[in-house]
């Protein structure tokens, strides 16, 4: 297709995302703009391009990428959520929680953005939010081991050892 038409945004986007998942971030970046510069303002390029800049640490490019997402699309709750995941490792975990219950106001059983809900509230101290939290993520889905560890330091920090070893 790209001999064809060299500057096919879609080519060029699925390209880079090709090469992102061979693990090759630099030239996933290198098409996911080339394609940007040639097609309108798209929510899933620039999502996409977030999350590669997650993967490689650039989280202050990432948050810019979903924020950006996000004026496209107001109701996209993976850009919420990833935008969630940038700010928490950017520091910023009052941003952070904002976005992903922005996520969950959009997608209410999204288990993902409860478990890192939860844990942006064990950051903050707010140990009985993150029990409640966890506790919405395990009725989502019950096995989650990560998500059963995570409330059982919650409970374990708010001195329930008793139902942390349960957990």
């Amino acid at each position: 297709i790209l001999e064809r038409a060299p500057h096919d945004p879609d080519a060029l986007h699925l390209l880079g995302l090709i090469r992102f998942q061979a693990g090759n971030h630099e030239e996933a970046v290198n098409y996911i703009k080339k394609a940007m510069a040639h097609a309108q303002p798209n929510e899933d390029y620039l999502h996409n391009l977030g999350q590669i800049y997650n993967i490689t640490a650039e989280f202050a490019h990432a948050s810019e990428c979903f924020r950006q997402a996000l004026d496209i699309s107001p109701d996209y709750p993976d850009a919420h959520f990833n935008l969630g995941t940038a700010l928490q490792k950017l520091g910023q975990l009052d941003d952070a929680v904002a976005s992903y219950e922005k996520a969950l106001a959009i997608k209410p059983e999204y288990r993902e953005a409860h478990v890192n809900l939860g844990n942006a509230f064990i950051y903050q101290g707010r140990l009985d939010d993150a029990v409640a939290t966890f506790h919405k993520a395990l009725a989502i889905k019950p096995d989650s081991a990560v998500t059963h560890s995570n409330l059982g330091i919650a409970l374990k920090d708010l001195g329930r050892l008793d139902e942390a070893v349960a957990s």
